[in-house]
């Protein structure tokens, strides 16, 4: 069956299949200026929280968005990293003209050409450009230096990006914004190159900059990698970020989205079923939506299957996720998961005692395993649950 997102697979795009994270969502947007890391594992949906946040600064319209994939754009230097920042909030007010070109309330400065000038010229000559300069003006201020690296690589200074950030605050204020906020998601592919600390630092001045200061937010996503790096060289950042740690929807939410599939794809699904699946999937956003997936499959195969064996069959298939999300754990984080997965409940002080470990090391662990989605906070501070119990089969049936 051909579904949305390859399968639900990939980041949510229309509001509509979008379901929980509200709280977060509005202390985030009461706060569209400071700086907020959002950490997880694969597949908790990172990437959907910031499509979501993104939809919700425009409702409200102090921050103007700028969604930027560092995972696809895989910046190489800070001066390359620069660029795919300015590029992205170039593309991101391209993109809003448009989508307002027929609002006759808007009237845009013609007079002022956007960074569209430059991509142009950039796609036209930046083949036959060998390292050096390429200058285009994008406003009626002083003129944009583009440079290009040793690998064709597009780059912005400091003094450029800067400019090219100020005139486009001005811009959008004229239609109401108060500030930028750039959502930068997967900043933790930088973390492990060599100039990724004076790409933190150069974050770090500039909201320190009084143009900035109150006119810029970042929202960076993650996972252990940044996190790590961030304690270790003791980030800039991390000083003044609010730290974030994603987790699986609450119930209501969990079925909210399994009533809107039930509802869309006339998905057979009695009330004792759909406990199972939110048992089964732990209420975490992927595993609820493979294991719809399976039981819509199996509807239209006309398979009487019961959900247990439906269950072993998404475990089959998301087999290298699962085995990737428990890779991704250290000696300590697996030894804290098995033994909840096999007392189902316990606390910080009683995985002290088994495993003769600090408070501050099991606090660690856990965070990381609720931030992938596999076990549960109770409403006491220091006491834990086990999660999806796919997840928790698999463990079985792999790791012991």
């Amino acid at each position: 069956m051909n579904r949305p997102y390859t399968n639900y697979k990939t980041p949510i795009t229309n509001p509509n299949d979008f379901f929980g994270r509200k709280k977060l969502l509005q202390d985030l947007v009461k706060s569209p200026f400071n700086v907020w890391i959002l950490l997880g594992n694969r597949f908790i949906g990172k990437s959907s929280v910031l499509q979501a946040l993104k939809w919700k600064f425009f409702e409200d319209k102090q921050a103007f968005p700028v969604l930027v994939d560092l995972q696809l754009s895989q910046p190489t230097s800070p001066e390359n990293f620069r660029y795919i920042m300015a590029n992205g909030l170039e593309k991101a007010i391209s993109q809003w003209r448009q989508n307002h070109n027929n609002d006759t309330a808007l009237s845009f400065p013609q007079s002022n050409p956007l960074w569209e000038t430059l991509s142009r010229n950039i796609r036209n000559l930046g083949r036959r450009f060998i390292p050096g300069n390429v200058t285009v003006s994008t406003s009626n201020l002083l003129p944009i230096k583009v440079t290009y690296g040793p690998n064709q690589e597009k780059q912005l200074d400091e003094k450029n990006f800067e400019q090219l950030v100020s005139d486009r605050l001005a811009d959008l204020r004229q239609f109401g914004f108060a500030g930028i906020c750039f959502l930068l998601d997967g900043l933790e592919v930088i973390v492990k190159e060599e100039w990724a600390n004076k790409t933190f630092w150069y974050l770090r001045g500039l909201k320190s900059d009084e143009r900035f200061t109150a006119a810029m937010g970042l929202v960076l996503s993650g996972f252990k990698n940044l996190k790590n790096y961030q304690e270790e060289v003791s980030s800039p950042l991390r000083n003044i970020a609010d730290i974030q740690w994603l987790e699986v929807l609450d119930s209501d939410s969990a079925k909210e989205l399994i009533d809107y599939r039930k509802t869309e794809e006339k998905i057979q699904l009695s009330y004792r079923e759909g406990t199972a699946i939110q048992k089964w999937a732990g209420n975490h956003p992927y595993l609820l939506q493979q294991v719809l997936n399976a039981l819509r499959d199996a509807e239209i195969e006309n398979s009487d299957e019961e959900i247990e064996i439906l269950i072993k069959r998404v475990i089959r298939q998301q087999q290298d996720i699962l085995s990737s999300w428990w890779n991704s754990f250290s000696e300590t984080e697996q030894q804290v998961y098995k033994i909840l997965s096999e007392e189902e409940k316990t606390s910080i002080s009683l995985l002290q005692e088994q495993l003769n470990l600090s408070e501050n090391a099991i606090i660690d662990a856990v965070e990381v395993l609720k931030g992938t989605g596999v076990i549960y906070q109770l409403n006491t501070v220091q006491e834990y649950e086990i999660g999806a119990k796919l997840f928790q089969q698999w463990v079985k049936q792999n790791q012991e």
